[in-house]
């Protein structure tokens, strides 16, 4: 078929997406001073471009004049022959493709992106827990929180500097109290995703430095009418990994009036480290490598943890009378001191005893448990002169469990040298797993949550221009709760030990002398919140110049300006130390 104005390489480019190659024009970009603040940002842009129109050797018949879609562009400002036209490489992942790839997650379709830094966050995939995607596992500490989040990180430079937008307009960053801001894709359902489209090239002159790595622009479905619900159920073989979910979409179009509602629900469950060989252990030497768990792992003061009844340390050289710093709680130990005969020697080095060495890998996930609830609506109505508007909102909510460790308070406890039960006369470092309380050290519950609203006008003036107005809210939270960091909060601890109210050198596998409360009260607490609150404001202009021409066709212009501004609010139960952490 041959269509009036357009070439064929354009219409392979609209059939056929990012694997046909349609013609470039030139183009000449001038920015107008965008800037990016902390909490403030103001960015302008000005554009213009030279087309040319090609015509199909047999024009169409008088009548079939063909309508071309209007739709969004990511990258550019400037229309081409088929409504828009990309500068700049652009991967684009359509409906057809995900739903033939059995794509559920937001996560899923990141991993599909060959520009993604493998160290970002995709839905918890490798990601999750106390494993953290490493080639170690984590010790439990709540600034891991922030990965059970989905990120994209483009190019490694970031997930702070690869920009996400939904139809065009920007979602809140969070994760901003520990300074490991980004944008979360976790709540946005795929059931009401039109398609994806990846800039893969910094694009700071449009969009403001949070695009330095990239810009990922999410186009949700609409325009069409019915409804549609989708179940899901994902396994493996081998183990009980199951996803399922379910998707409503329901859309009506009533003459001027287009309305559509969303509404989904994801349920995943966890993903064991001990259910796959590759990550069953840390004793990397059982998979065929050199390193045992002491040299595999951190030391007992930095997450590693002791087996048995616990393994006592000399602060400074060895213990006295002995040619090693290490020695081994007696098993069975209780309330009554043991002398210091009963301990045995063993030999370790500046990251532990590997013999007594605990295998972390058979308390955490690979991927952690987690559920996901969406609702959302997209409205529209067509005035009079070709003048529309637009109104869209939603909310997500994402909540995961983060498995807990055994308890063995990572920095330690520093025995006095006259502490009851001390044999051995001098100050020592008890490296001790407390199994009384169970795996809750490092234990939280993240919730990630996401309320939009978004306007805009839009409208068409004069020959070819057309112009938009528009503005957005979005509130992101991330919350953690319920959290016990492994660290020893010394605040708790230094009074309980001054007063010589614990009972330290015992076999907690046999023995439970102490109050659990008063154990439990010695882990810091790790909870916090983290509010973000964007609120944007937008203009653009664009059209052709008839009076100033080339030889490629008539000049476009296009103008655009954005005003975003952030409110950041964070608590945390015990407040980091000061410090200066600037974005830019």
């Amino acid at each position: 078929m041959n269509h009036p104005g357009i070439s064929r390489w354009q219409l392979a480019a609209r059939r056929y997406g990012p694997r046909a190659v349609a013609p470039r024009h030139p183009v000449i970009t001038m920015n107008l001073l965008p800037r990016s603040l902390v909490l403030r940002s103001l960015g302008a842009s000005l554009a213009l471009a030279a087309t040319t129109a090609v015509r199909a050797a047999a024009p169409a018949p008088a009548g079939a004049a063909q309508q071309l879609e209007s739709f969004e562009v990511t990258g550019t400002r400037i229309r081409g022959l088929v409504g828009e036209a990309d500068f700049s490489p652009v991967i684009k992942f359509d409906r057809l493709e995900i739903e033939a790839l059995g794509l559920t997650s937001m996560g899923e379709i990141s991993r599909l992106i060959p520009q993604a830094f493998s160290q970002g966050s995709y839905d918890g995939v490798g990601f999750g827990g106390q494993h953290q995607g490493q080639g170690q596992v984590s010790d439990g500490s709540t600034a891991s929180v922030l990965t059970q989040r989905t990120n994209i990180n483009l190019r490694g430079l970031g997930a702070a500097n690869t920009l996400v937008l939904v139809d065009g307009r920007r979602l809140s960053r969070s994760g901003n109290i520990r300074g490991s801001d980004g944008y979360d894709l976790t709540g946005i359902p795929v059931s009401a995703i039109e398609r994806v489209e990846v800039l893969t090239d910094g694009a700071s002159a449009i969009y403001g430095s949070d695009a330095l790595g990239g810009v990922v622009n999410i186009i949700l479905r609409k325009n069409y009418t019915g409804t549609e619900v989708t179940f899901s159920y994902e396994n493996t073989f081998s183990s009980d990994t199951a996803v399922k979910g379910v998707n409503l979409n329901h859309s009506l179009t009533r003459g001027p009036l287009s309305l559509s509602l969303t509404a989904s629900y994801q349920q995943r469950h966890a993903f064991a480290a001990v259910d796959r060989t590759f990550s069953s252990t840390d004793d990397w030497s059982k998979l065929g490598g050199t390193s045992s768990l002491a040299s595999a792992g951190p030391s007992f003061g930095a997450g590693g943890f002791a087996v048995g009844a616990g393994i006592v340390q000399a602060s400074a050289g060895n213990l006295p009378g002995r040619t090693t710093p290490f020695a081994v709680i007696p098993d069975g130990a209780g309330v009554a001191p043991q002398p210091a005969a009963a301990y045995v020697s063993v030999v370790g080095d500046s990251l532990g005893v590997p013999s007594y060495t605990g295998d972390r890998a058979r308390y955490v996930n690979l991927i952690s448990p987690q559920f996901t609830r969406t609702v959302g609506f997209r409205g529209g109505y067509d005035l009079k002169g070709g003048t529309q508007l637009r109104l869209s909102g939603g909310y997500n909510e994402t909540r995961t469990h983060i498995e807990g460790m055994p308890v063995n308070f990572r920095n330690g406890i520093i025995v006095p040298a006259n502490y009851p039960g001390n044999p051995f006369g001098v100050q020592v470092r008890l490296n001790k797993t407390f199994w009384e309380l169970g795996p809750i050290q490092g234990e939280k519950f993240t919730t990630n949550s996401n309320l939009n609203f978004a306007g805009a006008l839009t409208g068409r003036f004069g020959d070819g221009w057309r112009y938009e107005l528009g503005a957005s809210w979005n509130r992101s939270r991330l919350i953690n709760e319920s959290a016990l960091d492994p660290v020893l909060d010394t605040g708790v601890s230094a009074p309980l030990i001054a007063a010589q109210r614990l009972v330290l050198f015992y076999d907690s596998r046999s023995s439970q002398p102490n109050d659990l409360a008063l154990l439990r009260s010695m882990l810091r607490p790790g909870n916090a919140t983290d509010r973000t609150d964007t609120l944007t404001w937008s203009a653009s202009v664009d059209g052709p110049l008839p009076w100033i021409r080339l030889p490629a066709g008539p000049v476009q212009f296009a103008a655009g300006a954005e005003s975003t501004t952030e409110k950041i609010a964070t608590s945390q139960s015990i407040p980091d130390l000061p410090t200066i952490n600037l974005s830019l």
